[in-house]
């Protein structure tokens, strides 16, 4: 079965969609705030996440599917 099941996703800033967001601390964290590029807002971590869920939460089914997948490729080779 894989194991490496690493996505990634651009983020969207919450105000104009881009996708130009950096981070305005020397160390990210969930407590940083990010600029956009495009529009000059300033948002937090938990504000892009949460203009994003939609988005997240499509990769996370994504992902989702693709183990079940994999898992039941592998139960089939398991019981041939």
């Amino acid at each position: 079965m894989k194991t490496n099941y690493d996505r990634s996703i651009e983020l969207l800033c919450p105000t104009c969609a881009s996708t130009f967001l950096s981070c305005q601390d020397e160390l990210e964290n969930e407590d940083s705030m990010y600029r956009c590029s495009s529009c000059d807002g300033e948002f937090s971590y938990e504000t892009i996440k949460a203009s994003n869920e939609d988005r997240i939460a499509a990769k996370v089914e994504e992902i989702k599917s693709e183990v079940f997948a994999d898992i039941k490729k592998d139960f089939k080779k398991m019981f041939k």
